[in-house]
């Protein structure tokens, strides 16, 4: 609507600018005020995606998505562009974080960390997952937003870490129907039917059916190749793997410590293994820590009998 309003303007200005002079001023004044709601927009970002509460970026994304897909003169400018490469550039900083938190916490046995990393890294990655992939997409087939490094990098570790539950591989098509890539089938047929009532050529009036074609085009493809209904529920989460993987982490922890003799380290596993308690809900099914703490005591016990056998060896010889 509001390039709508600046492309009236505009054409007033060209053709009528010397009766209507006010044209050109009104123009300016409205882009200029929609710039500066933007770069707005951005700094309240970067206070969110600095903080403990980078979740509510959501509150704010849908604004600062339509500004750059739907307002060309935003990234035109030098302040826009810089503003919307720097967001993107520190939404994924704080995901790149997060993800290396997670390994940290995890190396350094501090489970309780780590759940709680757990469970907010995938409400920011998922809804990262879902809504920047799709502006990754839908800015590259823009005509007037340049491609972002930043928001190559994201898509990048959201199809590493957070392809559970959504299709990322089939972005393309959600970015035609402008549907999230974790929608599932009814999703995609209310999008499709909206879509094509919109370029059906009856409708528009133009004899160009380009985008009727592709919006059915993308539908086919999406219906035929998506999981069906009721299967993603089925699908691991993010980190459910590494969680999953925590036995054999641990054991391979164990067995390295010892081996560089580094009892602090262990001494530190030993006063949180009981913490491990705290992640069987995260996981499908339950993590069952009872059998984890139990195998890991007695693979230590192990160690400490074998390296006193070792040591009253070496005193008797």
């Amino acid at each position: 609507m509001l390039q709508d309003c600046i492309d009236i303007l505009d054409l007033t200005d060209r053709h009528l600018g010397k009766h209507i002079p006010i044209a050109s001023r009104e123009s300016e004044s409205l882009k200029k005020r929609a710039l500066g709601v933007f770069i707005d927009i951005c700094k309240k970002a970067h206070v969110l995606l600095e903080s403990d509460n980078r979740n509510a970026i959501e509150k704010i994304f849908r604004d600062y998505r339509d500004s750059v897909l739907y307002l060309p003169f935003i990234t035109a400018s030098d302040e826009g562009k810089k503003a919307f490469h720097l967001t993107n550039q520190l939404m994924h900083d704080a995901i790149a974080k997060d993800i290396s938190d997670l390994k940290q916490f995890m190396e350094s046995f501090d489970f309780a960390k780590f759940r709680s990393k757990v469970i907010s890294t995938r409400e920011f990655g998922g809804f990262l997952a879902d809504h920047c992939t799709l502006l990754y997409e839908r800015v590259k087939t823009s005509e007037h937003v340049e491609a972002d490094q930043w928001l190559d990098a994201i898509f990048n570790l959201c199809y590493e870490h957070f392809s559970q539950c959504r299709s990322l591989n089939l972005i393309e098509y959600f970015a035609i129907l402008d549907i999230l890539p974790s929608s599932n089938q009814r999703d995609i047929e209310k999008a499709y039917r909206s879509l094509s009532k919109r370029y059906h050529p009856d409708k528009t009036g133009k004899n160009d059916s380009t985008m009727f074609r592709k919006v059915k085009e993308a539908h086919d493809y999406l219906i035929e190749n998506i999981k069906v209904e009721g299967e993603r529920g089925d699908v691991e989460r993010p980190f459910d793997a590494k969680i999953k993987g925590i036995r054999t982490m641990l054991r391979e922890g164990v067995k390295s410590l010892f081996e560089r003799q580094q009892y602090d380290k262990l001494g530190t596993l030993l006063f949180r293994l009981d913490d491990l308690k705290m992640l069987d809900d995260l996981v499908v099914p339950s993590l069952n820590h009872t059998n984890i703490i139990d195998e890991i005591k007695e693979l230590i016990q192990g160690y400490v009998k074998q390296a006193r056998v070792d040591v009253d060896s070496n005193w008797s010889s």
